[in-house]
């Protein structure tokens, strides 16, 4: 999995699989949702994210509900 941040475009986009996306669905208000060919959801990017995101640049990894690392975007 990987999280980018674009501060150029302001976009945030969370990758989930490595599989081509082959359709967009635009989920309300504006998340755009990548699918594969067979469904799956591939990554979810989310424009105006400094709108959207308390601070897309920071990135807190839990797991279980408890927090592992806390991570800055470069």
């Amino acid at each position: 999995m990987q999280v980018n941040y674009d501060p150029e475009k302001d976009t945030l986009k969370i990758v989930l699989s490595s599989t081509p996306v082959k359709k967009c669905e635009y989920d309300n208000p504006g998340i755009i949702l990548g699918y594969g060919g067979d469904g799956t959801l591939v990554d979810v990017e989310i424009p105006e994210a400094s709108r959207r995101v308390d601070d897309p640049k920071s990135v807190d990894l839990c797991v279980r509900g408890r927090n592992v690392q806390g991570m800055k975007l470069l």
